[in-house]
């Protein structure tokens, strides 16, 4: 009885003390909740090329309390956005329109895919694997926080947003 007895303490110790480690190596923390609350990965400086950026973005977001980054999207760079969960495929994605012009990139950017396997440490609403495209020239970006690497399709950018997170745009 006394060995169960010590067994369980230890047990409880050994997850509490797990549980209040924060996840190692964790660069971002960000969140896809709403169509009115949700991150997306952007290139680290107003006027940066999308694709020379795909290792470097940084999360910006409708509110400074949905990433550890704190950044918030300049106004009127979302045009619009549509938000979709799938229960069965355990993942949560914003699609959407942006005015490339109020964050300063080129219209003639075809922009890039920011992805799991480039930004190492990122938890998208608290999953490792997430895809996110941003296409300047098309007016267009998409992110998706999965919680089974596949339902993240990182090998697909060059077909787009509609292709790797086919959605309402």
């Amino acid at each position: 009885m006394k060995s169960i007895m010590l067994l369980v303490v230890t047990a409880i110790i050994f997850v509490s003390m797990v549980a209040s480690v924060p996840w190692p190596n964790t660069t971002y923390t960000l969140s896809v909740n709403s169509p009115t609350s949700f991150c997306m990965f952007m290139p680290p400086h107003k006027g940066d090329s999308v694709g020379g950026t795909i290792s470097k973005g940084v999360p910006q977001c409708t509110s400074s309390k949905l990433s550890n980054s704190h950044r918030v999207f300049p106004k009127g760079f979302i045009v619009s956005a549509h938000y979709a969960i799938n229960n069965t495929e355990h993942f949560e994605q914003i699609t959407g329109k942006i005015d490339p012009s109020k964050y300063g990139l080129s219209t003639s950017d075809q922009g890039g895919q920011y992805d799991y396997q480039q930004i190492s440490g990122v938890l998208c609403n608290y999953d490792h694997f997430f895809v996110a495209l941003l296409e300047p020239a098309h007016n267009r970006f998409c992110i998706r926080c999965c919680k089974y690497s596949r339902d993240c399709v990182t090998d697909e950018s060059s077909k787009g947003c509609p292709a790797v997170i086919p959605g309402a745009y």
